[in-house]
């Protein structure tokens, strides 16, 4: 029997995947990142592997083939123990030609529907190195919990390694498949519709600029150095839970993933995350609003939650609101949004009218003091440049009470909860 997973077909071993599993589990880079393998294979070792586990009855194990009939590697269910409707999750993606494309989240995602609505099973659990965050950033995207650390308990690479025990429950599972959410509102709606239809510029290309002005070059360079702020606000990111509200292309999520963030990154315009997904597979890709607080609750809290150039399209204040919500204790929220006062500001606002909306600096400081549990709450103003040719913006020093004698553009603030 084969199972079509689009990407990837799964079938039961075989024989004849012996040459490319031994050379795969006998890979130093392959089996440095598996949290249950100690010692390499013989040749006649894998082929009484593949005896065993295709007869056993407690297993569901499949190999993972391409389209070309190679073998990939392997993934599975251990231990099922219908009695207490549990099992063990397994997966080795051997061929490194395979990383990085997506299949082990599509093999990991197809399991979980087999062991959950298949096998009714309650809970699924896991072993994974510590040392391995891309696998644990996958598995904490598809709604696996920490439950444990098995210290010291693998020697990889001349060394004595944590293993990290995840589980996650049916229920959870269920909750954790998120899609496409109505606008909350006609704001909400029009901005949909506005960024599904500017997804490209004139000439074809992708489109990637935050402003409005439809010039790509000018806005290629206020996203490098609005990135570069916002990376600066937040702080190290190394194994936090970062939420990239209103993410568009992923950008920010792709930089917080490099300093190694657990990113997710969340927009309601299918074709940004639906090419993101295709990019990025690695990154949490949720489809959806941010003021839709279902979706939020079953997304959960985050560590560093960043909101750059979103808040104005759904209002500020209400915005801000909702996304601190997702903020978990000893977190941030970083955004940047337009400056009311600001004379440009207020002539897009015009040709927009309810539709787009900064605050003051006086209320935008108002809001974040009001905020539950806020134990800071800091402030920049970011004012284009008359010489553009080094940065687009001249940002203010951070201040708690902005007084200025001038309206920068935008408004950068980070907000820290206790």
């Amino acid at each position: 029997m084969h199972i079509d997973l689009g990407i990837v077909q799964l079938r039961k071993p075989e024989p004849s995947d012996a040459d490319a599993l031994f050379a795969q589990k006998n890979d130093p880079d392959v089996a440095g990142q598996l949290g249950g393998f100690t010692k390499g294979y013989s040749r006649a070792e894998i082929a009484r592997w593949i005896e065993t586990h295709s007869a056993a009855k407690d297993e569901a194990l499949y190999a993972i083939i391409d389209q070309q009939g190679r073998c990939l590697g392997h993934v599975g269910l251990y231990n099922i123990d219908h009695r207490v409707r549990t099992a063990e999750f397994a997966i080795m993606i051997g061929d490194k030609s395979a990383w990085g494309k997506g299949i082990g989240r599509r093999c990991t995602k197809w399991a979980l529907e087999f062991g959950f609505q298949e096998l009714a099973l309650r809970r699924i659990y896991l072993n994974v190195l510590e040392s391995n965050v891309r696998a644990r950033k996958l598995y904490d995207s598809l709604g696996f919990t920490q439950e444990g650390c098995l210290r010291q308990a693998q020697w990889k690479s001349g060394r004595w390694v944590n293993v990290i025990v995840m589980g996650i429950l049916a229920e959870t599972e269920t909750a954790h498949e998120t899609t496409l959410t109505q606008p909350a509102d006609e704001r909400e709606k029009f901005w949909h519709e506005w960024f599904q239809k500017h997804t490209a510029t004139a000439d074809g290309r992708t489109a990637t600029w935050l402003d409005y002005s439809m010039d790509e070059t000018r806005g290629r360079a206020l996203q490098a150095q609005t990135l570069g702020l916002v990376m600066e606000a937040c702080g190290s990111v190394a194994n936090l839970r970062c939420l990239d509200a209103g993410c568009g292309w992923g950008q920010l999520a792709r930089c917080l993933e490099v300093q190694d963030g657990r990113a997710t990154a969340l927009d309601f315009v299918e074709e940004m995350v639906e090419a993101g997904r295709r990019r990025s597979p690695s990154i949490e890709w949720v489809l959806g609003s941010f003021l839709d607080a279902t979706l939020m609750e079953r997304v959960g809290l985050f560590d560093r939650v960043f909101a750059v150039e979103a808040l104005q399209c759904v209002g500020p204040v209400r915005g801000l609101r909702a996304l601190w919500e997702r903020v978990a204790p000893g977190g941030r929220l970083i955004a940047i949004l337009p400056n009311s006062e600001n004379p440009l500001s207020k002539t897009v606002a015009a040709t927009m009218p309810g539709r787009y909306e900064g605050l003051s600096p006086q209320d935008l400081t108002s809001a974040l003091t009001a905020l539950p549990d806020v134990e800071f709450a800091s402030i920049r103003g970011l004012v284009f440049a008359e010489d553009q040719k080094v940065a687009p913006y001249t940002a203010t020093p951070w201040t708690s009470q902005p007084n200025w004698s001038f309206s920068p553009n935008r408004l950068l603030f980070v907000a820290g909860r206790k």
